[in-house]
């Protein structure tokens, strides 16, 4: 079974509302993944601008006041930037983590009201132990 043969089933069991949900949090993921590159690249091109590199091509695109050397403007700009990016990671994950709660607690709900609703003879065919480990593994 292939990955892309997992997240299929696995994308069936959602509903519209939690597959939309999901696709935007994947979005999101995608979005902070590539702020992660860029503020590495500025963190590179702060290290070059202190480290007093003559030939450095990003002190000659940022303004004179983030190019400055004797300042710490450019370091407190980096900084903000990455707690921005890092609260929103953050934020992210917990909407991750909120959205598979809920979809585990949907499924188990499901789950026990099917057994609910089964038959006597399924109840009594049907070992208590796999019950419970079927619920538990949803």
């Amino acid at each position: 079974m292939g990955l892309i043969n997992i997240i299929g089933k696995a994308f069936v069991l959602l509903s519209r509302k939690e597959q939309n949900r999901l696709k935007l949090l994947t979005l999101f993921n995608i979005i902070i993944s590539i702020m992660d590159i860029a503020l590495l690249a500025m963190l590179l091109g702060i290290v070059s601008l202190y480290s007093g590199s003559n030939n450095n091509p990003i002190a000659k695109i940022l303004p004179s006041f983030l190019s400055n050397t004797q300042s710490l403007f450019p370091v407190i700009v980096f900084l903000l930037l990455f707690v921005l990016k890092s609260l929103s990671a953050f934020m992210v994950y917990q909407a991750q983590s909120k959205l598979v709660f809920k979809i585990s607690i949907r499924l188990a709900r499901k789950q026990l009201l099917q057994y609910l609703n089964s038959s006597y003879d399924e109840y009594t065919h049907t070992e208590q132990a796999q019950l419970v480990n079927l619920a538990n593994n949803t």
